[in-house]
């Protein structure tokens, strides 16, 4: 349902969403722009929960501009009229990732390995979660490890500098701590400009 705005800047609530949400003459209200740029309406003080709190702030497919259920065209998200930058031959992944996608992606990284990921409205299941617990034997093994996790993310190609880099990120983590081993390893891995190019 849709509302206009005043030429004095104001708008009716609907009465049914007024009658639904006990919202009466005098109730106070706040304008909040949440991360996607929509604007909410919420009750004065009203605070937000943990839960709704995590979610607003999540990045999922959606806010890097490729949500898997509404992709622009039949060309899902590669813009088939791209051009390679400064080039004249048709580039259509370049229109994908750029400086601003490469930090959400990033974001977005940290988010499925350390906790879950989101999904956007309207196809807003309560968020999916990696399962890393057959990752977890190999932990005890950095070599091991990465020899693995390059075999399936990098075809084997991981260079000796980025391998050096990551062992030792790994050994400042207790081999006690064998989840966050693998999670740091596939991080660096999908969080790396090798896997950016390899992908």
């Amino acid at each position: 349902m849709s509302t206009t705005i005043t030429s004095k800047g104001q708008l009716t609530i609907p009465k049914h969403i007024r009658d639904s949400t006990d919202m009466t003459p005098g109730t106070k209200v706040e304008f909040e722009v949440n991360d996607r740029g929509r604007i909410e309406l919420v009750r004065e003080g009203e605070p937000m929960s943990e839960k709704e709190r995590r979610f607003r702030s999540a990045i999922g497919s959606a806010d890097m501009n490729e949500d898997i259920f509404n992709a622009p065209s039949v060309f899902n998200f590669f813009p088939p009229t791209a051009r390679a930058p400064g080039e004249s031959v048709l580039g259509p992944e370049f229109a994908v990732f750029s400086s601003l996608t490469s930090l959400r992606r990033d974001n977005f990284v940290n988010l499925v390995i350390f906790s879950t990921i989101p999904a956007a409205p309207p196809n807003r299941p309560s968020g999916t979660a990696i399962d890393l617990v057959s990752w977890d034997p190999l932990a005890s093994d950095p070599d091991k490890l990465l020899d693995t996790l390059d075999a399936l993310l990098l075809h084997g190609t991981m260079s000796q500098d980025m391998r050096q880099s990551i062992g030792g990120v790994l050994a400042t983590i207790p081999a006690s701590n064998r989840r966050s081993r693998v999670r740091t390893a596939v991080y660096l891995i999908l969080t790396s400009s090798q896997y950016q190019v390899q992908r």
